[in-house]
């Protein structure tokens, strides 16, 4: 019996060099944007997924077309709002709102895609607005091994 699926490694050419000598460089590419004028956005070949908080004004409003209207300024692909309870998907661009039982704004996060300058991938984001360094050599991948196994 064939498999009804597979796993596909990819791999890619370009290896990044390692966390500390890509630190002091991590500016290099911000600096061309300062301009008076406007400096086309040339998107990095590196990029990885993430979760921010975002429009934090509205925390303590009620959810309702105005705030509504303010969410529509993050141009999301679609709008998720809970009470807390969310499914683990990932879908780029979505604006989750959490709403306390009176409907008020507790929080509000957008899923994103991040250029990878000077990181090598969405964990070492999070380490370094934590402000920790991030860990060395490779950090591998983790997985449930009981969910890829397959009845042949």
């Amino acid at each position: 019996m064939k498999p009804e699926w597979s796993i596909i490694e990819r791999s890619c050419d370009y290896v990044p060099p390692p966390y500390d000598e890509t630190l002091d460089k991590r500016t290099d590419e911000a600096n061309i944007y300062y301009s008076k004028h406007r400096v086309e956005y040339k998107e990095p070949s590196r990029q990885s997924g993430n979760c921010f908080p975002v429009l934090e004004f509205l925390k303590g409003r009620q959810w309702d077309n105005f705030a509504l209207g303010i969410v529509h300024s993050l141009r999301p692909s679609c709008i998720r709002v809970t009470y807390g309870e969310v499914t683990c998907d990932s879908c780029h661009w979505r604006v989750t709102v959490y709403v306390d039982d009176d409907s008020k704004i507790k929080r509000i996060e957008q899923e994103v895609v991040v250029g990878l300058y000077g990181c090598r991938n969405g964990s070492d984001i999070d380490c370094i607005l934590k402000g920790k360094k991030p860990p060395e050599g490779d950090q591998g991948c983790i997985i449930n091994t009981n969910a890829i196994k397959v009845k042949i």
